[in-house]
């Protein structure tokens, strides 16, 4: 989903819902992708070097800071707050009764 690979998240993310894995849980990874993503690139932003980067969010491999970063060139810094906040709106319609299923799709598709 990060990467905007789009037929590939909804095949995955069909895959996943077929398993039994509830959308509000999925809601959740996202939103921590996506969180961990903005935090790397404002440190990186910041000047803080991969290493501290690693070490300062507790990241036992160095090397995924590397992919972060890549990850997170796709998106501004205003986009990464933007999705952020749309997830944590359909976390909340995932349980109040909305259509999850086409609220995390239409999520999916708007990115």
């Amino acid at each position: 989903v990060v990467a905007k690979k789009f037929n590939e998240a909804l095949k995955c993310y069909e895959k996943l819902v077929e398993k039994g894995v509830e959308i509000p849980q999925l809601v959740g990874l996202l939103a921590s992708a996506f969180t961990t993503m903005y935090m790397v690139k404002k440190a990186s932003s910041e000047g803080v070097d991969d290493k501290q980067i690693a070490e300062l969010y507790g990241f036992s491999n160095p090397n995924r800071v590397s992919v972060l970063k890549r990850n997170a060139k796709i998106y501004t810094n205003e986009d990464l707050k933007e999705i952020i906040l749309q997830l944590c709106e359909l976390d909340i319609k995932s349980k109040t009764g909305y259509n999850a299923d086409y609220e995390l799709k239409k999520f999916l598709l708007n990115l």
